[in-house]
């Protein structure tokens, strides 16, 4: 009986001791960081939390806090850049005028500011979620701004602007379809005068494309890989 009972008392302990273990063992798993496996190898991640970003080419695992919401914005990736690009100054900050040595502007890349002619003329009145609203400073840095998330379907066009540094093209008209299943942009300018001899920015497969309907001719005698003739009958069709 004795041995029973020192028997039944050392697997008591037993089990204690081992319900420690696992308790301990499963709060220190609910602590580790999530993991994200599941991204192309040159997207990136916007973080809506505090606005940080993820760019998934330099790791193929990246471990996330816990505390960054589930909510994402995917950037296509022709957009990766770099953690310079994203960085957003506090306040406003000058930058170096593009054209005319000694000039400076300020500019406000959280509200979408800038001192510039351009800017202040032309652009101003857009509004923050409109992309007609960056000139060419705010361009230099537009995948940082607190506003991306509304301009997504614009991102090619942001894109082009800041290669360039050109402020983005002011557009009159934007005309919506579908090509061999890919959605598809046509931003078009002003020509109430009957001018025919503009450039048409379409936005398809993540890049940014300038036809001019005229001249019949792609900007920089850079067309689409593919549908160019489809694409640019398309073009030349809204403005008849």
């Amino acid at each position: 009986m004795r041995i029973f009972i020192v028997t039944l008392w050392v697997l008591s302990v037993v089990g204690v001791i081992l319900y420690a273990i696992v308790h301990i063992a499963s709060k220190n798993r609910a602590k580790k960081p999530q993991v994200m496996r599941h991204f192309g190898d040159s997207d990136i991640r916007i973080l809506p939390d505090g606005g940080g970003f993820v760019n998934v080419a330099r790791a193929r695992e990246i471990t996330q806090a816990p505390s960054i919401k589930k909510r994402s914005y995917i950037i296509p990736r022709d957009h990766a850049a770099s953690k310079a690009d994203h960085a957003i100054p506090q306040g406003t900050m000058s930058i170096k005028s593009f054209s005319e040595e000694g000039v400076t502007y300020d500019v406000n890349f959280s509200r979408l500011t800038c001192t510039c002619p351009d800017f202040v003329n032309r652009r101003r009145l857009f509004s923050d979620r409109d992309p007609r609203r960056f000139c060419k400073h705010l361009a230099t840095r537009y995948q940082g701004c607190p506003q991306l998330p509304t301009l997504l379907r614009y991102l090619p066009l942001l894109d082009f602007a800041k290669r360039q540094k050109w402020g983005v093209p002011i557009f009159a008209r934007e005309f919506s379809n579908t090509i061999q299943g890919h959605p598809c942009i046509a931003l078009v300018p002003d020509a109430s005068n009957g001018n025919r001899d503009i450039w048409i920015n379409i936005l398809w497969m993540n890049q940014c494309y300038a036809f001019n309907v005229e001249q019949k001719r792609w900007a920089f005698d850079r067309e689409p890989i593919n549908n160019a003739d489809e694409l640019a009958w398309w073009a030349s069709n809204i403005m008849v």
